[in-house]
């Protein structure tokens, strides 16, 4: 089973600080806007600069590695169908490994946003 520190995540954990919180509320932390799951944070979030410049190194890596990542980005897949791409290309299995840990410690050191009930 996976687990990490996304908000669509801990929210559903046990020993979580407060009351249930349906999968649509789980805030981002960041830029509030969305719900914090795995696509918003890899893919598509603009609310730390952190967040953005690592992306912005990770699709340059990707790109040189795999040109047609371009056209992928740019097309009309989903966050979800990209991400499915990404995770599946055995010769982006380090960099995308290291780029979810990096993105994972930038989340780490903010805390989750809590909806208030």
């Amino acid at each position: 089973m996976f687990s990490h520190i996304l908000a669509v995540e801990v929210l559903r954990w046990r020993e979580r600080y407060c009351k249930f919180v349906p999968c649509k509320w789980p805030l981002y932390r960041f830029c509030a806007v969305s719900v914090e799951d795995e696509v918003h944070a890899l893919l598509f979030c603009m609310g730390h600069v952190d967040l953005v410049h690592r992306r912005d190194r990770f699709f340059a890596d990707v790109t040189v590695i795999i040109p047609a990542f371009h056209d992928l980005c740019t097309s009309a897949c989903t966050g979800l169908e990209q991400l499915w791409f990404l995770l599946r290309a055995p010769r982006l299995q380090y960099i995308v490994g290291k780029y979810v840990h990096d993105i994972l410690g930038i989340f780490a050191t903010v805390p989750v946003y809590v909806p208030p009930s």
